[in-house]
């Protein structure tokens, strides 16, 4: 299960792993979390997570997520990227 628990929406996803998640109108270029779980796993979270617009994103974002037993909690970070306001819709 993959949540965006601020904006109030999820996804399940398929056997390899993909999912989609309609955005709907979002400001563009925010961060929110992102908080993967699946039985056995540990919750993983990912803190400020970019979600780009069609506009600057091309459409999409790809989250590359490792699960194990443990919790995780990481905050997105990116050396050419200044923080992100957090995401609403608008």
């Amino acid at each position: 299960m993959v949540r965006l628990p601020a904006l109030h929406l999820e996804a399940t996803t398929d056997v390899a792993g993909r999912f989609t998640i309609p955005l709907g109108e979002l400001a563009s270029d925010c961060g929110t979390d992102v908080v993967v779980t699946a039985p056995g796993f540990g919750q993983w979270v990912y803190r400020q997570t970019p979600l780009l617009t069609y506009e600057h994103g091309g459409g999409g974002a790809r989250l590359y997520i490792q699960l194990e037993t443990e919790v995780q909690d990481r905050t997105y970070t990116h050396r050419l990227e200044t923080p992100r306001p957090p995401c609403a819709p608008i």
